[in-house]
């Protein structure tokens, strides 16, 4: 454009006319808001990963930080619960023991001694040294029973049905004879399951006692004597009586046997003698 154009009206309206403007289509807004839809979701999707993350993160450090109150509040919760009169533990034992039943948990014998000779309450305990279940029982027996506290007398009893469980019976009436029980008792079961020095012969029974302060000729005269014979068959026959097959086994007041099952575990066959003695 030259500086006499402003002075041409003809030639203003040329140079105008060489600018087209285009009117918008009908759709051209609806393209518009798709592309800007499109631009704000990819937008979404580069930063959503790290807002996850952010967002763990700030879980993470919230549940650090109120961890010590969460844990106060717990306890409190609980002080409040066992403080509560209505909250009795005897009560949730009781409703446990009610569901002891005849059959699952324990079997009901015909007594072959009559109850009335009885003078209290008792448990008898069937064991064997070889019974490896026995050897573990030990332990729970041992921190069970007390005898100064219980009201009940706990009789441990050999379980007898072959040659080599007959001699460890006599074993285990050796070290009740001469009051040495409580220190050979666990011994005798490590002989078997822990050191390998079993007690099968006489020389290795004067072995053993000689070092509980038993000496050689006690041993001797005892092992064989005729009182240690005795109680030998009375142990037998009482294994006849109430069936033992098996250990470790206990049996309430001559009444209840209780034995481990898919139900009832080595505590449990406790609690259950325990239930039977106070209940039955």
């Amino acid at each position: 454009m030259n500086s006499n154009s402003n002075d041409d009206p003809s030639e203003l309206e040329r140079e105008l006319s060489a600018f087209t403007l285009v009117k918008p289509t009908p759709g051209y807004a609806t393209r518009a808001e798709e592309l800007l839809v499109a631009q704000q979701e990819t937008r979404r999707k580069f930063w959503l990963p790290y807002a996850g993350l952010a967002t763990a993160a700030l879980v993470l450090v919230a549940a650090v930080i109120g961890l010590p109150k969460l844990w106060e509040e717990r306890t409190a919760i609980d002080n409040q619960l066992v403080d509560n009169s209505s909250f009795s533990i005897p009560e949730v034992t009781a409703q446990l023991q009610r569901s002891y039943e005849s059959g699952v948990h324990y079997q009901e014998l015909e007594p072959p001694i009559p109850l009335e000779e009885m003078t209290e309450d008792e448990i008898r305990y069937y064991f064997s040294y070889h019974c490896n279940p026995c050897y573990q029982f030990e332990e729970i027996l041992e921190e069970w029973y007390e005898p100064e506290l219980d009201e009940f007398s706990f009789i441990r009893i050999p379980a007898i049905w072959s040659d080599e469980m007959r001699h460890y019976a006599q074993v285990f009436f050796l070290a009740e004879e001469f009051g040495v029980l409580d220190r050979a008792h666990g011994l005798i079961f490590e002989s078997l399951h822990e050191s390998g020095e079993r007690l099968d012969d006489l020389p290795s029974l004067i072995r053993f006692f000689s070092r509980l302060g038993i000496s050689q000729p006690r041993v001797i005269a005892m092992f064989n004597s005729e009182e240690m014979m005795e109680r030998v068959r009375e142990t037998e026959q009482s294994n006849r009586d109430y069936s033992v097959q098996s250990t470790p086994m206990l049996v309430v007041n001559r009444r209840y046997m209780v034995q481990p099952n898919q139900e009832v575990g080595q505590t449990q066959m406790l609690r259950i003698a325990e239930y039977l003695v106070e209940n039955q």
